[in-house]
C-alpha cells in the first residue's frame, strides 16, 4: 500500500507468513498476484496460546470444521461470538484449560471470520452491532481503493455511527468518490454498517511503529 510495486515484485519470495493482524481477503487476493509462485500462509497466535491455526489456502479465516476437529493437539471453539483455543502450547497459567483469546469471531458459510477484538472494535450503532474489520475488508474489495480504515464517531439517538478514512487509487471528486463507495456496500453490508461520514487521505497514514 505505501510500497512501489515493481520494488516489491523484485523480491522472488518463495514464502510469505502473516500474522498479528486480521488478514482479509483483498491483501490474501492482491499478494496472490504479486507473488503468483509464492505459498502464502497466515498464523493465528497469541502469547497464551501460541501458534494455534495455520491457514494456507488462500481465504480469509479458517475453515469451520476446525471446530468439531478433536483429533488434534489443537482444539478451537465459539462461545459467545469469541474465540476459545485449546493448546498443549499454551501458557503454564492455562494448564491445558480453554484460553479465552478476546478475539471476536463469526460463522458464515461455513467459514470462521475474525471480527475484532472484544471490547475495542465493535461499533453500537442504535442497539445493533457493526464491526470495522468487516467493514474495512468490503471497502478493500473495490478495485479503486488502496486502504481504508473504519472508527466509531459519536452520533445523537443511535449513540456511534461508522466513519470511513479512504485512500483511492485514482483521486476523484469527494462526493462522487462517497457515491460510489455507498453503492458498493448497499446490499453487502447491513445499512447500519453503511458509514455515513467519508473522509479521502492523500496518502496511507503511517505512524511511527510503520503501522498504518
Amino acid at each position: 500500500m505505501s510500497v512501489d510495486e515493481t520494488l516489491l515484485t523484485s523480491a522472488p519470495l518463495a514464502s510469505i507468513s502473516l500474522g498479528g493482524e486480521i488478514v482479509d481477503q483483498a491483501i490474501l487476493d492482491r499478494l496472490a498476484q504479486l507473488y503468483p509462485q509464492a505459498r502464502i500462509r497466515h498464523i493465528y497466535a497469541s502469547s497464551e496460546a501460541g501458534a494455534a491455526l495455520v491457514v494456507s489456502d488462500g481465504r480469509a479465516g479458517f475453515d469451520a470444521a476446525l471446530l468439531t476437529r478433536r483429533d488434534g493437539l489443537i482444539h478451537v471453539k465459539i462461545e459467545n461470538g469469541r474465540l476459545f483455543v485449546r493448546s498443549p502450547y499454551g501458557t503454564r497459567a492455562a494448564d491445558g484449560d480453554w484460553i479465552d483469546t478476546g478475539d471476536l469471531v463469526e460463522e458464515r458459510g461455513g467459514r470462521v471470520y475474525f471480527c475484532g477484538r472484544a471490547g475495542n472494535t465493535m461499533i453500537n450503532v442504535g442497539g445493533q452491532k457493526a464491526f470495522p474489520p468487516d467493514i474495512d475488508a468490503h471497502l478493500m474489495t473495490h478495485p479503486n481503493v488502496v486502504w481504508a480504515q473504519v472508527t466509531a464517531r459519536r452520533a445523537p439517538l443511535v449513540g456511534f455511527l461508522p466513519v470511513a478514512s479512504v485512500v483511492l487509487r485514482r483521486p476523484m471528486d469527494p462526493d462522487a468518490a462517497e457515491n460510489m463507495l455507498i453503492r458498493h456496500c448497499e446490499g453487502r453490508l447491513a445499512d447500519y454498517a453503511i458509514p455515513r461520514v467519508w473522509d479521502f487521505l492523500d496518502s496511507v497514514p503511517m505512524r511511527a511503529s510503520l503501522k498504518s
